[in-house]
């Protein structure tokens, strides 16, 4: 039970994480692709927040799960009760 503020940690961290590079991704997709690069090469498909959205949900798993493997491992390693 001693464990589970260590694993909470990194699970809060992750999602933190997941929040600001959505963000991030958004803005650029909207406005660095939407706005200003679709308009000038209109040959090209690009990907919409649509798409970001799609994609944000398994990044936010993937790196829930990432995080709690390496927390799982650092307190084996480390954490004698």
């Amino acid at each position: 039970m001693i464990q589970l503020p260590f694993v909470l940690e990194a699970i809060i961290a992750t999602l933190l994480g997941t929040a600001l590079a959505t963000a991030g991704l958004l803005a650029v997709v909207k406005f660095g692709i939407t706005d200003w690069l679709a308009p000038k090469l209109l040959f090209f498909r690009f990907i919409g927040t649509g798409d970001v959205w799609q994609v944000v949900p398994l990044l936010a798993l993937a790196g829930i799960l990432v995080a709690v493997i390496a927390s799982a491992v650092t307190m084996r390693r480390y954490l004698r009760v």
